[in-house]
């Protein structure tokens, strides 16, 4: 555990140019949705929003489209290759309920009346610098 960093290094680094500088199949992807998960997007109404924050290359977001093409779905990651290959995957799906956008996920503004029925995260809390931003992440 050596190579490991502990939390005052974590909260010291800058993880945001990490993810940028990397090359979209090289960022961990989110191969599939676990079925607590799934039953939780058959909640969501037709027509309701979810948010995939750390989308990476869009490859999972796409999959939840295709499988719920009555949702709207908003995919965003601080990678903006990896956010062009997600595009590239929307339009060639021809899926316009699907959307896609650079950002940092600790900064993410929306209108007030912009709202999600349902967030996906996965793969990202461990990317959010230290211990503040974490909290103030799962907090809004």
């Amino acid at each position: 555990m050596d190579n490991c960093l502990d939390e005052k290094q974590l909260a010291a680094s800058d993880a945001v140019p990490f993810w940028t500088k990397m090359a979209p199949a090289s960022i961990p992807s989110k191969p599939a949705l676990h079925d607590a998960f799934l039953a939780v997007i058959d909640c969501v109404p037709a027509g309701g929003r979810l948010l995939d924050l750390g989308c990476g290359d869009g490859s999972l977001t796409a999959k939840i489209a295709e499988s719920y093409p009555c949702l709207y779905l908003v995919g965003v990651d601080v990678n903006a290759d990896a956010i062009k290959a997600a595009c590239g995957l929307a339009l060639a799906a021809n899926m316009d309920q699907l959307t896609f956008q650079v950002g940092n996920v600790t900064e993410l503004q929306y209108p007030p009346k912009v709202s999600f029925n349902l967030v996906l995260a996965q793969l990202v809390l461990s990317v959010v610098g230290g211990p503040e931003q974490r909290k103030k992440f799962l907090r809004e």
